[in-house]
């Protein structure tokens, strides 16, 4: 007859091995504005990956409790753990920031970037020929502008450059690669009557608006975003014919600010050219990524 373990010893194991699958959360950054005070939380192979979280705010099973910019602490739990994590924890540095500001230590430049976004307000398509570089700076600053213009420096200084790209829109690129950036998203109204590949009429493009956050990836293979790019235009993806070269990169990407389907379209054929390719027109309902060198710029 087997034995059964006891309920408390049953949680006890379940409770460690739910804690064990991902490692803590790492505080990387602490914003500090009179309208926007967060504390950034890199969590490597955890489904979330990067948090951006005030206090009282959570994501998935980790949430912040208080954020103390004067002290560089932030206090989350993960799970049932409850911890405090200090910016400069791995330094006898003076804590982080006293004053109305932004600090960063060690931060990937993919949180760098979901920072920026934010301060900005703008939806930032990326290249996927940035560097893997990370950012450690302190600085003041009175408002979300003057933080964003910071960490527009601070990629400059790395040789990667925030082009903005209308009202709603930031293409970030290597310098090298910013000459063959061209961004004319005023043309967007014109999508439906110019473009090789329009969305259906059916659709409303022209009013049908897209609520923040209802394009979210976070490093998608590119063939979903181009699948999700073909549904918005109103044709399926043609999967016959073999995918072009580089299509293993990945895809970063969430809509900032309300968008129309005209919007949306225009933000897919940016970033996929930034990725080198182009979604062109297939068989009849259809339509194919193909290499930009094979189709008009």
């Amino acid at each position: 007859m087997k034995r059964m373990l006891p309920a408390a010893l049953i949680f006890c194991i379940f409770q460690l091995s739910t804690q064990a699958e991902f490692p803590a959360p790492r505080l990387s950054g602490i914003v500090n504005l009179p309208d926007f005070k967060r504390a950034l939380l890199e969590t490597p192979g955890s489904p979330e990956g990067l948090l951006l979280l005030g206090e009282a705010q959570h994501e998935g099973d980790i949430g912040v409790i208080w954020i103390n910019p004067e002290k560089g602490r932030v206090e989350v739990y993960q799970h049932t753990n409850i911890m405090i994590l200090e910016l400069n924890a791995e330094t006898n540095q003076e804590p982080a920031t006293g004053v109305q500001g932004i600090a960063l230590k060690n931060t990937s430049l993919r949180a760098v970037l979901e920072l920026y976004q934010k301060l900005s307000a703008r939806t930032v398509l990326q290249s996927p020929l940035l560097p893997q570089t990370q950012f450690s700076l302190r600085a003041s600053a009175a408002t979300r502008t003057d933080a964003a213009r910071v960490l527009e420096r601070a990629l400059a200084e790395k040789e990667i450059l925030a082009i903005p790209d209308g009202e709603n829109f930031m293409l970030v690129v290597p310098k090298s690669q910013a000459q063959a950036v061209s961004p004319h998203s005023f043309q967007t109204k014109s999508l439906t009557t110019n473009s090789p590949v329009t969305s259906s009429p059916t659709n409303s493009p022209e009013t049908e608006i897209l609520p923040p956050g209802s394009i979210s990836f976070r490093g998608v293979a590119i063939v979903s975003a181009l699948q999700i790019c073909s549904e918005l235009i109103g044709r399926k993806l043609d999967h016959s014919p073999p995918l072009p070269s580089g299509m293993e990169s990945r895809v970063f990407l969430h809509t900032e600010t309300p968008l129309t389907r005209n919007e949306c379209i225009y933000m897919f054929d940016t970033l996929f050219r930034l990725h080198g390719i182009k979604v062109a027109p297939a068989a009849e309902g259809f339509v194919k990524p193909v290499r930009i060198s094979e189709v008009e710029r």
